[in-house]
């Protein structure tokens, strides 16, 4: 192998300091390093193997065949060569045009009146870029630059760069000192003065780690131990923003760098040329001041970022690099002119002028794209009959303004616009029309009308306008401007009924003759094409909280059904909805419905009715609403596509009385119903009212009917009677016996069904349901035997526990209280604790209490809505209505003046009331020859007892009070006489055999907690021996009025319980205080 000449040895000693990695691999030489290229080209050379051995190569193995591993993984996936000439000079070039780019828009930005050139010889090394400016006070500067792009950004420049001797050197200051000489004397530039020379390079410079403004000293050769220090430069600069990333310096001036200027060989021809031996310190400091070195600067990719970013902020776009990428090639094409040019100021805004208008197009273009494809993507096609209108106007020369005119939406007339334009020829370029909704053309109206107003293109324009918009003027202004001056242009307005900036055209004088108007309308499914027939009738619709398709609700008779108005609700919506969710039972309701029977008028017992109108009746407690709820459930089970409609009169009482239906029109009728059952969109009313017409398609529950006023229920009948005559499937209507004659009469039918009470197999499977969803709550395994002996024992105690007629259960609502009441007692019992009775301490008043409550909230929520928060009753208020109505309806209207004069006007007002339908709620359920009917004679005698209790309580403890006082004789005098008179009314019925029941609900009432005294009103002597054996209770325990438990065994005549109580030690003497 040849020896390597001495001075290249020489160079690569010189060179070893500055290599960071002296093991780093050259990608383009297979992969060798320095150490291997050595032993390739100089094997045998002295003077280089020992400079190699320097090099200490073992020490770095470890970390050589890291990169070496990394380098040949990386060579399998792309094959690598040696590659020199445009590869490694072009990103040079590239970085200085995106300079001249970034100079250029920075320096339009700040408004500067400039000229830029490039590659100019009168620069010298400061060609790359020349910035002539005129700054704010009027003075002419220069700005030159030289720049310097690296591809290895890792190399920093070092003091050997600056002071090297080789002219060659891309960091040679003394050949920068020299260019800075002939730039001052140079003609071309003395209107100005020098702002500075900039040396812009994407590397940055080698400064001492511990003190950052001193360079790395080098420790051998000619440059040994010199030192030069550089000084930040902070300040702001237009074109070097901090933003950008980078650093600029200065170099301070000091003995090692003035003599190096002063030193060199060119350097000293260029001051003798100058004639400027006696100021050379002066020159090289002035030099000095003026160099600046822009080190870090971001690198040629970095930099196209910062290009893109800061023109997409000047045209408001997200992602700029079309514009970026024209402004290079205008650039390129600057670059590449024979003769060097000036760019200006005017030549930059020039540029991005038609750099606006060309993005304002393609927004416009991409804008109208969008929108044509949204319209497309509904894939709705329309007869060619549907743009008869389009194609005569487009078609026409006299015309140029079509306003295309909907009653309802303009989202049909859009989509017919844009299937016509579509497939249509003369509009298949993308920039021959514009096509927006009003609120978007309103936001780009310059740019909409330059593009519209230009004369190569865009004929025609499009205007979606979905609303009424404000501020309008302007834009009909200018368009009736591009209307005048150009025949060949047409607009399109899309728009409803009486859209006020298309009357802006119709008045017009200036285009009468050329404006117009048209309605286009759907009248039937059939003017789509077939494919968007199937589209609509495929789609998914929400039927009374049920999914199915279109095609499941319309028949062929009925596409006329989907017109102008629907179609475009169909299209338009996420979730079609058509009618409120169909009646379903829940909780409680459903989970222990029984099947129930009815009874035929005639004696036929049936399960299942059919007749198509038929009236259910129904005695209170018997689960009216319930039943009427679960019929209608069936029916929507049986037949998903049949409107099922559950209403309730009660919730309509106004929207009732105030319609008239005399005529007995069926159109006035099903509009009634349409709007109570609160039908909105044009599909749910349309489909409604159309399904009147065929058979089975709806199926009407009607509720409530017993509960409004007669005039209400007159108005009902007639509503009745007009609903017969459709096609209906079914006109069912439930209410109470006391109703149900005038109900058929108005009718005129006799299918009457009796809803029956529930038979002891009925009642056993409603508790085996009921107590079976009360222990899977409680998350219990059920033990069916178990849990079917524990019903047995319900039933076998239920009527010697509780002084209650077993019938009492039949009547589901009571049944049901009772189970609740009874559903921790029944726990106790399947859990095991079957020593006692279910019925053990139960208080028959709580069942009443709960009933009443019951029927409370349920008035409460009729009434929610009609009357006011100051006239709502509470429970305190409605619950002493009723103990008077009580009074009334047991002892009549003589003897309940008597007891209470105070009263009877508002206790008669009430009954009047009642009989015109208001409060007859579950307790009261009618009046009848004038008097309260209670649903059971039981809840009189309770609430009479109740009131019994309240008066003497109320009197007991306000009597000794008033005794107490001297001035309080004669009302003392007054209540004493009222308590001797209720109580000798009361003494007589409670001990008449006729208000047995009054008795049994007093002592109930007065016993409170009482486990003993319950013990003895349920007859319960086992229950009694327990209590006492156990010492649980006192034997003389008094219940409220001082009574003890002998009292009431002797009243009820137990005297196997008088022997028991006597036994146990109960006082004899202790007298009964409610009668003394």
């Amino acid at each position: 192998m040849r020896n390597l000449p001495k001075d290249k040895v020489k160079k690569v000693k010189k060179l070893l300091p500055q290599i960071q990695n002296v093991n780093k691999i050259d990608l383009n030489n297979n992969t060798k390093t320095i150490y291997s290229l050595a032993n390739q080209k100089c094997e045998g050379d002295f003077n280089w193997a020992s400079t190699v051995n320097q090099l200490d190569l073992k020490v770095h193995q470890e970390s050589l065949d890291v990169e070496l591993q990394s380098a040949q993984q990386s060579t399998r996936a792309h094959k690598i060569y040696q590659a020199s000439g445009l590869k490694s000079s072009l990103h040079g070039n590239i970085y200085q045009l995106k300079l001249l780019m970034l100079f250029l828009k920075r320096g339009m930005n700040k408004g500067y009146n400039f000229h830029l050139a490039t590659e100019w010889d009168m620069a010298e090394k400061f060609d790359d870029l020349v910035f002539r400016y005129t700054d704010n006070q009027g003075q002419t500067k220069y700005r030159f630059l030289q720049a310097k792009h690296k591809q290895d950004e890792d190399r920093r420049i070092t003091i050997g760069d600056l002071l090297t001797t080789n002219k060659n050197g891309e960091f040679n200051l003394e050949k920068y000192f020299i260019s800075y000489l002939k730039i001052k004397n140079n003609q071309s530039f003395q209107d100005g003065d020098i702002q500075d020379l900039i040396i812009c390079t994407n590397i940055g410079f080698d400064l001492d780690s511990s003190l950052p403004t001193q360079f790395n000293e080098i420790k051998s050769g000619k440059n040994k131990e010199k030192k030069i220090s550089v000084e930040e430069i902070t300040g702001n600069d237009d074109f070097f923003k901090k933003s950008d990333g980078g650093t600029r310096y200065k170099l301070q001036a000091n003995n090692n760098l003035i003599m190096h200027l002063k030193q060199g060989s060119e350097a000293q021809k260029a001051i003798q040329a100058k004639n400027i031996q006696n100021n050379v310190d002066t020159e090289i400091n002035n030099f000095l001041k003026k160099l600046t070195f822009a080190v870090n600067q971001p690198n040629e990719l970095k930099l196209s970022n910062i290009i893109s970013h800061e023109v997409g902020e000047e045209f408001k776009l997200f992602d700029a690099d079309l514009v970026t990428d024209n402004f290079l090639k205008e650039m390129l094409d600057w670059i590449k002119q024979k003769e060097g040019t000036f760019l200006t100021i005017e030549d930059c805004r020039q540029f991005f002028e038609f750099a606006e208008r060309k993005v304002s197009s393609l927004k416009i273009i991409g804008l109208t794209s969008r929108y044509s494809k949204k319209l497309k993507q509904y894939n709705i096609n329309f007869k060619s009959t549907q743009l008869v209108e389009i194609r005569n106007f487009l078609n026409q020369k006299q015309k140029q303004v079509l306003n295309l005119k909907s009653q309802h939406n303009t989202k049909l007339n859009a989509i017919r616009v844009n299937q016509f334009l579509v497939n249509n020829n003369l509009y298949k370029a993308e920039d021959s029309y514009i096509f927006l909704p009003l609120n978007h053309l309103l936001l780009l109206k310059n740019k909409a009308l330059d593009a519209f107003g230009a004369q190569d293109h865009k004929n025609l324009l499009i205007v979606e306008c979905k609303k009424e918009v404000n501020n309008v003027f302007g834009l009909y202004s200018s368009l009736i401007n591009i209307i005048k001056n150009n025949t060949d242009k047409k607009v399109i307005l899309i728009t409803r009924n009486g859209n006020s900036f298309a009357d802006k055209f119709e008045k017009n004088s200036a285009i009468k003759g050329k404006y117009q108007e048209r309605s286009v309308s759907v009248n039937s499914l059939d003017d789509l094409k077939s494919e968007s027939r199937k589209k609509i009738l495929n789609k998914t619709v929400n039927f009374q909280g049920n999914e199915t398709s279109l095609s499941n609700l319309i028949n062929n008779n009925q596409k006329h059904l989907i017109n102008e108005e629907v179609l475009a609700q169909l299209i338009d919506n996420n979730e079609i909805r058509v009618g409120s969710m169909a009646p379903k039972l829940t909780g409680i309701d459903k989970e222990c419905y029984i099947e129930r029977k009815f009874n035929r008028k005639g004696g036929e017992n049936i399960e299942v009715i059919t007749d198509k109108v038929a009236i259910i009746v129904v005695k209170s407690g018997m689960g009216k609403s319930v039943v009427l709820t679960h019929l209608a459930e069936q029916e929507k089970i049986n037949n998903p596509s049949l409107w099922v409609i559950k209403i309730n009169l009660v919730e309509h009482i106004q929207a009732l009385s105030e319609e008239n239906f005399d005529d007995y029109n069926k159109s006035k009728a099903i509009d009634f119903l349409s709007r109570i059952i609160g039908l909105s969109t044009a599909l749910e009313k349309s489909l409604f009212t159309d399904s009147f017409n065929y058979v089975d398609k709806v199926a009407l529950f009607f509720d409530g009917f017993n509960e409004v006023s007669s005039t209400s229920r007159s108005n009902a009948i007639k509503l009745f009677v007009a609903l017969r005559e459709t096609q209906l499937k079914r006109l069912w209507i439930i209410t109470r016996n006391y109703t149900c004659d005038e109900l058929a009469n108005g009718l005129d039918i006799d299918s009457l069904y009796e809803l029956n009470p529930l038979s002891k197999n009925e009642q056993k499977e409603f508790l085996k349901k009921f107590f079976q969803n009360y222990l899977n709550h409680k998350n219990y395994i059920i033990d069916k035997t178990r849990l079917e002996n524990c019903i047995q024992e319900f039933f076998r105690t239920f009527t010697s526990g509780t002084n209650i007629n077993e019938d009492f259960l039949s009547v589901p609502l009571q049944l049901q209280i009772v189970a609740e009441l009874l559903q921790n007692k029944f726990e106790e019992f399947y859990n095991g604790n079957q020593g006692s009775s279910l019925f053990d301490g139960f208080n028959l008043t709580k069942f009443y209490d709960g009933f009443i409550k019951c029927k409370f909230d349920e008035y409460s929520s009729q009434q929610e809505g009609y009357i006011t928060p100051s006239n709502k009753l509470s429970f305190d208020e409605f619950l002493k209505q009723r103990q008077f109505l009580a009074f009334y309806a047991l002892f009549g209207e003589k003897e309940t003046e008597s007891l209470f004069p105070e009263k009877i006007d508002k206790i008669k007002s009430l009954i009047v009331e009642m009989e015109k339908g208001n409060g007859c709620v579950g307790i009261v359920d009618r009046i009848i020859d004038g008097k309260p009917n209670f649903v059971h004679f039981t809840f009189a005698e309770y609430l009479v007892a109740k009131k019994f209790f309240d008066i003497f309580l109320k009197q007991r403890d306000q009597l000794p009070t008033l005794k107490s006082k001297a001035s309080t004789g004669l009302k003392v005098k007054y209540l004493e006489s009222k308590q001797k008179k209720l109580k000798k009314f009361f003494k007589k019925q409670y001990f008449s055999s006729n208000r047995v029941g009054i008795r049994i609900f007093f002592d109930h009432i007065a016993a409170k907690d009482s486990l003993l005294h319950i013990a003895v009103l349920n007859n319960n002597n086992d229950k009694i021996v327990k209590l006492l054996d156990n010492n649980i209770v006192d034997v003389n325990i008094k219940d409220t009025f001082g009574r003890i438990a002998l009292h009431l065994a002797i009243t009820y005549h137990y005297f196997d319980i008088v022997e028991t109580l006597t036994k146990y030690g109960a006082d004899q003497s202790i007298k009964d205080e409610l009668f003394i």
